[in-house]
């Protein structure tokens, strides 16, 4: 019976040890979400930057490079003439965004409350918060997904699938022109009616 006990006790031991890393990992997981929520509040692009998987930030910085070879015009626009790293490129682009009417008010409103977590593998996880902010004098919540990656080192958060989709579409027409031709024209007036004329 003692023996029995013995190694059931050891199996518990076994099942927490093996527990504790993966309850740890969804830990610095979380952290580094609201680290990152918490910089975007502060409009601290710098550290926001810090806390972004570089990966994704040498993939926008592809995005400038793009931009920059199709004209200066672009590189002004958002202030990214200069830019000496994908962490520059990304504090330049911040800084034109929230530069914007009422972005600034946007981002500095942020806050974001920790719901839960999920996951997805040993190195990916994927964190579930309530974010509110306030735009047009209302306040706005909804559910937010921020993906944590494990880099080997740190936790770094993920750019938003929806801007690789953005990255995507912007380099194809930066790559042809012809793309974005007509692209922002006032559509033509709807022909006059005679009848209502006279």
């Amino acid at each position: 019976m003692a023996a029995c006990f013995r190694t059931l006790a050891l199996a518990a031991l076994a099942v927490l040890a093996a527990s504790a890393p993966q309850a740890q990992s969804i830990a610095g997981a979380e952290a580094a979400a609201q680290a990152y929520a918490d910089a975007i509040s502060a409009q601290d692009w710098a550290a926001a930057a810090a806390l972004t998987d570089s990966t994704d930030l040498a993939r926008l910085a592809e995005l400038f490079d793009v931009i920059a070879a199709f004209g200066e015009e672009g590189a002004d626009l958002f202030g990214m003439d200069g830019a000496e790293s994908p962490q520059d490129a990304f504090v330049a682009l911040m800084e034109f965004v929230s530069g914007q009417p009422m972005m600034g008010d946007v981002f500095g409103s942020i806050s974001m409350d920790l719901i839960g977590s999920v996951a997805e593998s040993d190195t990916l996880v994927h964190v579930l918060g309530r974010t509110q902010t306030r735009m047009l004098g209302s306040d706005v919540s909804g559910i937010e997904v921020t993906t944590a990656r494990w880099d080997g080192t740190r936790w770094v958060v993920k750019l938003k699938e929806e801007m690789e989709g953005m990255i995507t579409a912007m380099e194809a027409a930066f790559a042809n022109p012809a793309l974005l031709e007509g692209f922002g024209d006032m559509p033509p007036p709807p022909p006059s009616d005679p009848k209502k004329e006279r």
